[in-house]
C-alpha cells in the first residue's frame, strides 16, 4: 500500500449522517457523475470517493494514487455566489467555507492537488484583471482573482489556519462551475451519456444512467468504517475500470453478444460447425469495436446496412430466424457493396444491423 493510501485509510473522514435524500442531495449525486464522466471521456485515470472527505474526492491514479482533488458540491438558485459567502463564519472549526476547503491540508498537506468548490451557480469575485466574473468564467483560480478577494479569503482562514500556510491556499483552492442543472439534472446527465457513447442504441441509456446513478446514491450513503483501503474503496468508490465495466456490460446485454446463444443456435441448426461459429462470433465482436469506434470502412457499411434497413423495418421483424433476418437485409443492398469486404465482416455486419433493426435499435 503507498503512502498516500496508508493517509487516506488512516484520515477522519466527515460525519457521516447516514443515508439522504431529496433534491440538494440528487443534485450533488449527478454533478459527481457529470465529473467521473467528463474524467473518463479526457482519458484520465482516477478513482473516485463519494460523500467520504467531501461531497466528492478524486484520488488521482486509480491504483497507486499520487495526489487528490476534493470537490465541495453546493447547487444555488438564484443569485451568485460572492466572496462574503466564502467568508462568513459560523458553528466549529473551520468556520468558514474557505476554511473547511483548506482543512483537507490537515490530513494530506502537500498531497492535496486542488480543493474546489463546484457549483451550478455563476461566481462574482472581483478580478485582477478588472470588474468582476461573470457566468462565462466556468473556472476561477487564486490568479485569476484581485487582491481584494485574496485577503479577504487570508482573512477568513486566519482564525483557524494561522499563518504562513503550507501549501498556500493559492496554491490549491479554485471555484468551478458545472453545467448540470439544479433542475433537470438527470435529463442533463443523460444527454452526456448520449453524446459520449452514440455507438449504444437509445434503449442502452436508460438502464446505463439509472445504474450510474445507483452505484453512486449507494456508495455516497454507505457509512460502514472500513479497515482496509480495499474495502474502502469498494464501499465508497468507482475507478475508471468500474465505469469502463459498466459500459461493457450496457453494451454486451444491449446488442447481439448478449443474445449470442440463441444465434448460435440458429447456426448449429442451419449445420454450420463450430470452428465455424466462433470465427462468426470473433467477425461480430470486431464488427461491434469498429463500428463503435468509426472505423471508416466499417461505418461506411453501418451506414448502408442501417439505410436499407429503416426501410424494411418490418418485414426484417416478421422474419423466423435472426439470420433469415439478415438474408433480407443482403438482398436489399447493392450487390457491388460486398465486394469490399471479406466474407465474415460481411456476414457479421448482416448480423448485427439485423438484429439492431428487430429489436428497434
Amino acid at each position: 500500500m503507498t503512502a498516500l493510501a496508508s493517509a487516506i485509510l488512516a484520515a477522519q473522514p466527515r460525519e457521516k449522517a447516514g443515508a439522504r435524500t431529496g433534491a440538494r442531495f440528487a443534485f450533488q449525486v449527478h454533478a459527481s457523475l457529470a465529473k467521473l464522466l467528463e474524467l473518463h471521456e479526457e482519458g484520465a485515470d482516477y478513482r473516485a470517493l463519494f460523500d467520504h472527505f467531501d461531497d466528492l474526492t478524486i484520488l488521482v491514479g486509480s491504483s497507486e494514487p499520487t495526489d487528490l482533488r476534493f470537490y465541495q458540491i453546493k447547487g444555488r438558485e438564484p443569485g451568485p455566489w460572492k466572496t462574503a459567502h466564502f467568508c462568513s463564519a459560523s458553528g466549529d472549526a473551520p468556520r468558514t467555507t474557505i476554511g473547511k476547503m483548506y482543512h483537507h491540508t490537515i490530513s494530506f498537506s502537500e498531497q492535496v492537488d486542488a480543493t474546489i468548490f463546484l457549483t451550478n451557480a455563476p461566481f462574482e469575485f472581483a478580478l485582477a484583471a478588472g470588474g468582476n466574473s461573470t457566468p462565462d468564467h466556468m473556472v476561477l483560480v487564486f490568479p485569476d482573482l484581485a487582491p481584494t478577494a485574496h485577503a479577504a479569503f487570508a482573512k477568513a482562514l486566519e482564525p483557524d489556519f494561522a499563518s504562513p500556510r503550507t501549501p498556500h491556499e493559492g496554491d490549491i483552492i479554485r471555484f468551478e462551475r458545472t453545467r448540470v442543472p439544479l433542475v433537470g439534472y438527470d435529463t442533463f446527465v443523460k444527454g452526456r451519456l448520449v453524446e459520449m457513447f452514440d455507438d449504444l442504441p437509445g434503449s442502452a441509456i436508460a438502464p446505463l444512467y439509472r445504474t450510474l446513478v445507483a452505484e453512486i446514491t449507494a456508495k455516497s450513503n454507505d457509512t460502514t468504517v472500513c479497515a482496509t483501503i480495499e474495502d474502502l474503496y469498494t464501499r465508497k468508490g468507482l475507478c475508471r475500470g468500474d465505469v469502463e465495466h459498466v459500459l461493457s456490460e450496457a453494451q454486451t446485454h444491449r446488442n447481439i453478444l448478449g443474445h449470442w446463444e440463441s444465434v448460435d443456435a440458429e447456426m448449429k441448426a442451419a449445420g454450420r460447425s463450430l470452428p465455424v461459429r466462433l470465427k462468426a462470433r470473433i467477425a461480430v465482436t470486431n464488427y461491434l469495436r469498429d463500428r463503435s469506434k468509426r472505423m471508416p470502412e466499417t461505418f461506411a457499411l453501418h451506414g448502408a446496412l442501417k439505410g436499407a434497413a429503416a426501410s424494411a423495418a418490418c418485414t426484417m421483424s416478421g422474419a423466423k430466424t435472426l439470420c433469415d433476418a439478415a438474408a433480407h437485409l443482403e438482398g436489399l443492398v447493392d450487390p457491388n457493396l460486398k465486394a469490399a469486404y471479406d466474407d465474415a465482416t460481411w456476414e457479421a455486419a448482416l448480423l448485427v444491423e439485423a438484429f439492431d433493426t428487430v429489436n428497434g435499435q
